[in-house]
């Protein structure tokens, strides 16, 4: 089976593509976001500026998180995180809610 990727993008409709982008901008913005709060709270002042201004589509926020960084995170970590992220927005919610 022969894999062309020009074939694949013109049989591409233009709704796939833009849905396609659009998945790729949420995932290399949810990354980036990531690095750069890791990069800042490690005052890791040129990997910030890095995980900034290169656009790789996560790959290299991805490199430093895992392998770059002073404080290498693993996926217990990441796990971590997210499960504090949502119980922060819980709690944002129920109070929310309780001032209504």
């Amino acid at each position: 089976m022969n894999f062309n990727l020009d074939n694949l993008a013109a049989s591409a409709s233009p709704w796939q593509l833009n849905l396609f982008f659009i998945i790729l901008t949420l995932w290399s913005l949810a990354w980036k976001g990531f690095a750069l709060y890791h990069a800042a709270r490690q005052e890791q002042k040129l990997w910030f500026v890095a995980n900034l201004v290169v656009n790789t589509g996560g790959l290299l926020e991805i490199a430093y998180l895992f392998y770059l960084s002073k404080n290498k995170i693993t996926v217990i970590d990441l796990q971590n995180y997210l499960k504090e992220a949502q119980l922060i927005k819980k709690r944002k919610l129920q109070s929310f809610k309780a001032k209504k």
